[in-house]
């Protein structure tokens, strides 16, 4: 899997852990990043290097190129994101 670059909105701070239930297009921020995207540029989830450069990690979901971030997470937490999705595949 390579990298793509995208567009990101940002509707809900959630570059610096911004809850959810925020949805203020008004203070909307727009990032371009490099990112893994499942299924390509006009695909579904998206994981990058957070662009305020903090060392954490973004999601971002999508559908037909429009992404939005959703949530932010530490680094460190990857592994454990891993072992949940194959943990996850083995059961179904």
């Amino acid at each position: 899997m390579n990298k793509i670059k995208i567009k990101v909105y940002d509707n809900q701070d959630a570059v610096h852990g911004g809850a959810p239930q925020h949805w203020d297009t008004s203070q909307q921020k727009i990032y371009e990043v490099e990112a893994y995207c499942v299924d390509g540029e006009e695909g579904i989830f998206a994981l990058f290097d957070n662009p305020i450069g903090d060392g954490s990690v973004c999601l971002a979901s999508g559908d037909d190129g429009m992404w939005n971030i959703d949530y932010n997470f530490a680094k460190h937490y990857i592994p454990e994101f891993i072992e949940m999705l194959k943990s996850y595949q083995k059961e179904k």
